[in-house]
């Protein structure tokens, strides 16, 4: 959450799409896209009124060698403030979700399993990637506000917890 940064988030996302294109991060690539709820979600949200029913506008990051694997990055007015998030959005195919089995740690949440180290890499490395180009952004726009960029906690939640 950026204080004061209401009406700033296009600038933010055009920054972080400038530091993705400056970090040349191979086969990785950007677009703007709307972004629905599933049907369930979208049947839900019309019985009980609280769930967002109109898409999002969301800079969608690919990366080629994780066809299934999306990052979704979103800066959006709330009140006063500019809110700021992103999220790493895995899509498998119905083989690899029979596949791949969930651990008790995983409760019902689907975990994507790599069966390589390569695969792995390539996760880290990009998630690590777009997940600083984002930082860089936010201080950016911090900075330009005069607020201190040192107080934001820099760790991601998740299985992954890049920081």
């Amino acid at each position: 959450m950026i204080e004061g940064a209401q009406g700033r988030g296009d600038e933010l996302i055009k920054k972080v799409v400038e530091y993705i294109e400056k970090s040349k991060a191979p086969n990785v690539s950007t677009e703007i896209v709307e972004a629905y709820p599933d049907l369930g979600s979208r049947i839900w949200s019309s019985i009980s009124k609280r769930l967002a029913k109109e898409p999002k506008t969301y800079l969608m990051v690919s990366n080629d060698n994780l066809e299934a694997t999306k990052i979704y990055v979103r800066a959006q007015d709330y009140g006063e403030n500019l809110f700021v998030c992103w999220y790493l959005i895995t899509e498998p195919g119905l083989l690899a979700e029979l596949f791949s089995f969930p651990t008790p740690e995983d409760k019902w949440h689907w975990v994507p399993r790599t069966r390589d180290v390569f695969t792995e890499e390539e996760l880290t490395a990009y998630v690590t990637c777009i997940h600083h180009c984002v930082l860089k952004a936010v201080e950016a726009l911090m900075v330009s506000l005069g607020q201190d960029f040192s107080k934001v906690d820099r760790k991601s939640r998740g299985f992954l917890g890049v920081s």
